[in-house]
């Protein structure tokens, strides 16, 4: 699970870090604006994907599915290498996306057949680190290559070969569950309990379920709260860019310095899936809410950075540094809580609950991506650092209203 998750976030990176020398390729013709539009409709990719996956992990079970993803992202990712036009661009973003947004909901039912619920929350914080672990993987490597002037082109290709190999060894290793591998099934619950506790949604139909999703004040919060914090990841969709211009730095620079965003990120999953077990729930409003809140913060020197008078060294580092805080801050609030509450709350229909809330979660990155190249085009990067430090406080204030009603359930 490991290997292949971070394998389908270097493929899906591939284009953030080649993003620079794409729009300085004039036989594009792609500015900020359009740039923003082609990550909306990977957004939107994910909308469609999610729609499907969570059905098709519920009945044809995770590792089927994680292997069909595999598969069909590293098959788009392989056709980037000779797109030509934007309309190409586009339709291979979205299928890409599609393909890619299966992989958590097909991870949730896999972890749920290997794993008690008392271990969840660090197994989601060991796995989360996968996707940060992709992410530096494509920054640094792939920024690296583009430094010696590789070819933009070449990136999707190296990707794809990587997202091959990992596809074939992940065919032959993992298995779906103890059974497949001769263990007795893992009961589900938690501590010296010896038989499985029965989940209020056994039984049901996915109707019956959706309506009980439909009825809850946790769902809505939570779904709201992943609409607002994947628009915070999907920063990084404009990092590279924002860097390159506002500090001057080449495409390949730009890329690399970018990791200082999964870095953070993956620092904080780590040590969030270890404590967000070990926290009592009344403790995790304040950890979490906390968190959140400083993101507001290291975006608004994000923000003051240009009056600040420093040299260019000086405003380098500083804004890496910010960066990395900024990862530190929203990575644990965007995976933990929806992870952890989706196997709990969902029981049987996990993966249908995930897939639902990250509907919320790439509704919201679409809106942002489309409206967020223009406002960089056209206001700067300050509005834009702006726009986004008004979401990260929206988020806190979110966050902070499900975990208190995640304080006051049973």
């Amino acid at each position: 699970m490991y290997l292949g998750y971070m394998s389908l976030m270097v493929c899906r990176n591939t284009i953030i870090v080649a993003s620079p020398a794409m729009i300085a390729d004039q036989s594009l013709n792609l500015d900020k604006a359009g740039y923003g539009r082609l990550m909306a409709y990977h957004s939107a990719g994910g909308v469609l994907g999610k729609a499907v996956s969570g059905f098709a992990v519920d009945r044809w079970g995770g590792r089927a599915i994680f292997l069909a993803v595999l598969l069909l992202t590293a098959g788009t990712t392989a056709a980037f290498a000779v797109v030509k036009n934007f309309a190409a661009m586009v339709g291979l973003n979205l299928t890409g996306q599609a393909a890619k947004s299966g992989g958590w909901p097909a991870v949730a039912a896999i972890i749920r057949s290997w794993y008690s619920p008392d271990q969840h929350g660090r197994v989601w914080g060991v796995i989360s680190t996968s996707s940060r672990v992709g992410v530096m993987v494509a920054t640094l490597l792939l920024g690296q290559l583009m430094v010696w002037e590789v070819p933009w082109r070449h990136l999707f290709l190296i990707s794809f070969g990587l997202g091959a190999m990992v596809f074939l060894l992940s065919f032959f290793l993992l298995k779906s569950g103890p059974e497949a591998v001769g263990l007795s099934l893992l009961p589900q619950t938690t501590g010296a309990e010896l038989e499985p506790r029965p989940h209020p949604l056994d039984g049901h139909t996915t109707k019956q379920a959706a309506l009980r999703f439909f009825h809850s004040k946790r769902v809505w919060l939570i779904a709201i709260s992943m609409a607002l914090t994947t628009i915070l990841m999907d920063f990084l969709n404009f990092i590279p860019v924002y860097l390159a211009e506002s500090l001057k730095l080449g495409s390949g620079v730009a890329g690399k310095a970018a990791t200082a965003f999964p870095a953070g990120c993956f620092v904080a999953v780590l040590a969030a899936g270890y404590l967000y077990d070990k926290l009592s729930r009344k403790n995790r409003i304040f950890g979490i809410g906390g968190m959140l809140f400083s993101g507001v913060i290291s975006l608004g020197v994000l923000w003051a950075l240009p009056r600040l008078g420093l040299t260019p060294d000086n405003s380098y580092y500083l804004a890496v540094f910010c960066i990395f805080l900024f990862g530190l801050a929203v990575a644990p609030a965007y995976y933990i809580p929806m992870s952890v509450f989706s196997i709990s709350y969902g029981g049987p229909f996990c993966g249908f609950l995930i897939c639902l809330l990250d509907m919320f979660g790439y509704g919201g990155a679409f809106v942002f991506n489309y409206l967020g190249g223009s406002l960089a085009q056209e206001f700067g990067w300050g509005v834009f650092l702006t726009t986004l430090m008004a979401i990260t406080l929206t988020s806190t204030i979110t966050m902070v209203s499900f975990l208190y009603l995640e304080s006051k359930s049973e």
